[in-house]
């Protein structure tokens, strides 16, 4: 016989918050889902900007309000070369930017800070690679470097979901979370 005490189970512990990495269509459902079922007002969400980006805000809507963001990139970043991004991405464009957006036009600058600084050639692959190396441009980021495994070392940011001057759902920018990060796991490079 089982004592009254062995068989009860106690209730799991309330999370402090359900940290959420689906990006595309399986997100957009989740959140949804949680937002629908109540839990977003009990237990906050945490996701990564590859799980909440302005596309993917535009298909979810009102039910995004109140999520938490992690990222490395949003568009209201209070720098020259993002403001002057921005602009020319919606006088272009007038649609959605996404991080994706800000990484391709930061390598579009880093290519050309290279190709600057090699006069323009590329036959010297080590040359060339040494001055991308340098990441010489003004990064929509903000702080941008290479560490020593060629991965990126910028700041992060904590944004949240909230309602725009207009009402609709935008991503704030809170503050930095971390300054000058890069890939854990550099130290064990040996490039």
């Amino acid at each position: 016989m089982i004592s009254p005490q062995r068989s009860r189970r106690s209730a799991p512990a309330k999370p402090d918050f359900i940290f959420q990495f689906h990006p595309g269509g399986a997100g957009i459902a989740f959140l949804r889902q949680y937002q629908q079922a109540g839990l977003l007002e009990q237990i906050p969400m945490v996701v990564p900007s590859p799980s909440m980006d302005a596309v993917t805000l535009k298909a979810i809507g009102e039910a995004a309000v109140g999520v938490n963001v992690s990222a490395q990139w949003n568009s209201d970043f209070d720098n020259a070369a993002n403001k002057a991004f921005v602009d020319a991405w919606m006088k272009k464009y007038n649609r959605p930017i996404t991080y994706y957006a800000s990484q391709g036009f930061d390598t579009a600058l880093a290519i050309g800070a290279a190709l600057k600084q090699t006069g323009g050639k590329v036959d010297d692959a080590k040359a060339f690679r040494t001055a991308m190396l340098k990441a010489d441009f003004a990064s929509v980021r903000g702080n941008f470097k290479f560490g020593n495994n060629q991965h990126p070392v910028q700041d992060w940011y904590s944004m949240k979901v909230v309602k725009g001057a207009d009402g609709a759902p935008i991503i704030k920018t809170n503050g930095k979370i971390s300054s000058n990060t890069g890939d854990f796991y550099a130290k064990d490079c040996k490039l």
